[in-house]
């Protein structure tokens, strides 16, 4: 993501912030920033809103 391939990103961090079993805070934070900024998905505000209030369920390093 910081070296700017936003498709790998995504492709990294939509199996980790989507996996129903045990969801990744951090992976759907940062998800959610790409479909906020419509970097390597569609912009999509509905859903960028959705995963930042999964992530702020549960604590992490960006949960403060």
């Amino acid at each position: 993501m910081l070296g700017g391939d936003y498709a790998a990103a995504v492709r990294i961090l939509k199996p980790l912030a989507d996996n129903a079993a045990r969801p990744d805070p951090v992976a759907q934070f940062f998800l959610a920033i790409l479909y906020d900024t419509g970097h390597g998905v569609p912009p999509d505000p509905l859903r960028a809103c959705g995963l930042f209030l999964a992530a702020s369920d549960k604590a992490h390093p960006f949960s403060h």
